[in-house]
């Protein structure tokens, strides 16, 4: 059975009646009817929120999930990076991780250092001040190379995503490191579909 795992685009798609809600429903449908694996990347929750804030506690995350139908789908954990995921919903990771990270984020981000401090340095940002839009874009940049991480250590055989500038753009480099394939919620339906 495939294994896909939703980013955090897919379930803005369900909440925001998207272009792609209908496939991600019938994805979702799928997964009940035992055809697909179906998974969610935890690093979600800590995803920017509109508005330009951060949600301060897992659970309400895991209500919106409920809200979405999707609260039965496993969550797969991210590693603990200090300031990007919350404290008891990570794993511990060891340099195999932080390298393949290193990697992930070099491939996605080349212009935004892994490290914030680095990162607000070059930009002349206080790297106190976590309310900046550098500080913003940094932390986007970290949800997104975890979520390629997740779907290359949890062995998932695809990243179900709308975000083709940064994950379709950039599968020939992904693919070299590990992570079998990024695909539009469309083109998920149509593999199990026809499989």
């Amino acid at each position: 059975m495939k294994k896909f795992v939703l980013d955090t685009n897919c379930l803005l798609e369900i909440d925001e009646s998207r272009v792609f809600e209908s496939d991600l429903k019938c994805l979702i449908a799928l997964h009940g009817r035992g055809k697909v694996n179906l998974s969610i990347n935890a690093i979600s929750a800590s995803e920017n929120q509109k508005g330009g804030t951060h949600l301060i506690l897992f659970g309400d995350f895991e209500r919106r999930l409920e809200g979405w139908g999707v609260n039965h789908l496993p969550l797969l954990m991210p590693f603990g990076i200090w300031d990007s995921t919350f404290f008891d919903k990570f794993i511990w990771s060891d340099e195999n991780d932080v390298d393949l990270i290193k990697r992930i984020h070099s491939i996605l981000f080349p212009h935004i250092e892994f490290d914030w401090n680095a990162f607000a340095a070059r930009t002349q940002s206080n790297p106190q001040n976590k309310s900046t839009r550098e500080y913003m874009r940094w932390r986007n940049a970290i949800c997104d190379s975890q979520m390629a991480w997740a779907a290359i250590h949890y062995e998932q055989d695809a990243l179900v995503t709308t975000n083709t500038k940064q994950f379709q753009a950039n599968l020939n480099e992904l693919n070299k490191i590990g992570l079998c394939n990024a695909i539009l919620p469309s083109e998920a339906v149509s593999l199990i579909l026809n499989d």
